[in-house]
């Protein structure tokens, strides 16, 4: 077995090369042959090579112990994963590049790349290598335990025989815990940046990042949690791996954790984070003829008023038809509603909306009320009626948290709640939904938003972007 040290020089070229024990050379001319490596990093890692279900595998025997882990846990707990996009043909360049900045900064768990070639499906494109993330699911009782040797390990303490130095250094290799999740900002961060500049450096080509996934700001890395959900058609069914349709995120597990929070927080967050406009200034005539139409309507010249609306809600079951102009929503999330007088026509729009000295305390008002009662318990399709109008709920409540967070701090309206306070009473509603709903919000709606004016006015390059922007937003509102 091959002992190396590592350092930023381990490899000319920052590439194996075509003769090291675990290169693509090597293990494709001899497929089951045993092909293993021992790095020296912060501690000893013994790696070796699986050639198996259409992949090769580079991992230790703690990345073993993770899956089988996973496995066991029947794939609930987090799964967070870098992929790597490149085209099929430069597949073996690709696997001899990020296997040896996989090697070079000691990575305890995995790595993988499909050998499918034209068997490669299309929905799986810009997947092709797999980085894995360990982050440790205190919550699941097999983690607790330290993974499958953990139960084994615990007994052995209590017998007078104890373990053998070679069986504690065997269950030391495949021990599962907190301290092997590595930090996001000072670990995977520059890692990322390590094997973009790397292949790009070597003229490896991307088909481009996976659909479904949220890309790093790069060519080739993208991030997504595989953790098993229902299926989007099917939401009783069994729990499998996340569609492309589904979004990077699925099961909506928190990105705060050490290993992810550092990974995100990216130039783009930061930017979007700082971004400041009192955007309601820019309102169109049609966007003010639709804000004149809702007032009209809440005051009860189109049906049931505000206030009919807001004593059903306190009441716990809405009961008559008025969420088109109690809780609007843009034309492009509702394309084929029957009242399309009340859709508001951009993102500046809803903006303009939380800066009405009318509408915004209203719709703060109604908004808190519901989410009281879904905190307490009552079910969203009991409170509003019907599965459609918990959409619509939803579907509103995303749009204007976006509008919010987009809002200036400084924004003073006569009679409208200040920003801060509204992206709180969204967030509580969001939050209160979740528990009791699906994941929200959702990436088909953020992608929507975005594409109306949100996505610039969050200081965001792409949909991917405001998602996590949004998300980071979220969860920042919510934290004590």
């Amino acid at each position: 077995m091959a002992q190396l040290h590592a350092g930023d020089s381990m490899f000319h070229g920052g590439r194996l090369p075509a003769d090291h024990p675990v290169s693509w050379r090597s293990i494709m001319s001899a497929p089951k042959e045993p092909h293993t490596i021992s790095v020296r990093c912060q501690s000893t890692v013994n790696y070796h090579v699986l050639h198996t279900g259409g992949f090769v595998r580079l991992c230790s025997d703690r990345g073993r112990c993770y899956w089988v882990t996973q496995n066991e846990t029947g794939h609930r707990s987090p799964d967070w994963k870098i992929h790597v996009s490149v085209e099929l043909q430069d597949i073996a360049a690709a696997w001899d590049v990020v296997a040896a900045t996989f090697l070079e900064w000691g990575c305890d768990f995995g790595m993988k790349a499909t050998t499918l070639n034209e068997q490669w499906p299309e929905e799986q494109r810009g997947r092709e290598i797999t980085v894995y993330i360990y982050v440790h699911d205190s919550a699941t009782p097999l983690f607790q335990d330290g993974g499958p040797q953990g139960a084994w390990l615990s007994a052995q303490r209590d017998c007078e025989e104890r373990p053998t130095r070679e069986e504690q250094e065997a269950l030391c290799a495949v021990w599962l815990s907190a301290e092997f999740e590595r930090d996001g900002a000072t670990y995977w961060k520059p890692f990322v940046k390590t094997i973009e500049s790397r292949l790009t450096a070597h003229g490896l080509r991307s088909p481009g990042c996976a659909d479904g996934d949220l890309s790093l700001g790069g060519r080739y890395c993208s991030l997504r949690n595989e953790a098993f959900v229902p299926p989007d058609h099917e939401p009783a069914g069994e729990p499998c791996y996340p569609s492309n349709r589904q979004g990077w995120n699925a099961v909506n597990h928190p990105c705060d954790c050490l290993p992810i929070r550092g990974l995100l927080s990216d130039d783009g967050a930061t930017r979007a984070a700082q971004t400041s406009s009192n955007l309601a200034v820019a309102l169109t005539s049609k966007a003010k003829s639709v804000l004149a139409a809702i007032v009209a309507a809440q005051d009860g010249g189109a049906g049931p008023s505000f206030r009919q609306a807001l004593k059903e809600i306190r009441a716990g079951r809405k009961t008559s038809h008025w969420i088109w102009w109690v809780w609007p929503t843009l034309g492009v999330l509702r394309p084929k509603t029957s009242r399309p007088s009340y859709l508001l026509p951009d993102f500046r729009a809803a903006c303009g909306l939380l800066e009405h000295p009318t509408l915004a305390a209203r719709l703060c008002t109604i908004t808190s009320a519901a989410a009281e009662h879904l905190n307490a318990g009552r079910t969203p399709r009991v409170l509003f009626g019907s599965k459609t109008d918990v959409e619509k709920f939803e579907e509103s409540v995303t749009l204007f948290f976006c509008a919010a967070c987009a809002l200036s701090p400084d924004s003073k309206t006569p009679n409208a709640p200040p920003p801060q306070e509204l992206c709180k009473v969204f967030a509580r509603a969001l939050s209160a939904l979740q528990r009791t709903s699906t994941p929200a919000p959702r990436t088909a709606w953020i992608g929507a938003i975005g594409r109306v004016g949100a996505t610039e006015a969050h200081g965001c390059s792409t949909a991917a972007e405001l998602e996590l922007v949004v998300k980071h937003a979220l969860a920042t509102t919510l934290s004590p």
